[in-house]
């Protein structure tokens, strides 16, 4: 699943399709953790997408979004174990990209924000 993700973000020239590709990662990563091997490959992958910078600044807030979620995600698990989300949390989680919430962030996180 996260193998066909970075796929739709990889040298994708449509902008549309490269956001609704970065929107999905990081509702997935909301929600399930990848496989304690296919982590590594994750975060070296959006590691190299944030520092290549393609897609300008409009995806970079995604990316580093991707890659804060990745980072919570490996230390906390699964929110739901094997339950899918609502379509509440999916709404949620792709909101929250552009409005993040401080609710249940840790304080390092809300501290980089105000600053």
């Amino acid at each position: 699943f996260y193998l066909q993700i970075c796929k739709q973000t990889t040298e994708n020239r449509n902008k549309q399709s490269l956001l609704r590709g970065w929107e999905l990662m990081i509702i997935s990563l909301n929600t399930f953790p990848p496989s304690n091997k296919f982590y590594y490959y994750l975060q070296g992958y959006i590691a190299k997408q944030i520092t290549s910078g393609k897609g300008g600044e409009e995806f970079q807030k995604y990316i580093e979004h991707a890659y804060k979620k990745l980072e919570r995600i490996h230390k906390t698990g699964a929110k739901r174990g094997n339950q899918a989300p609502t379509l509440e949390e999916v709404e949620h989680a792709r909101k929250s990209i552009l409005t993040p919430s401080f609710f249940g962030n840790p304080l390092e996180e809300i501290m980089e924000v105000q600053s």
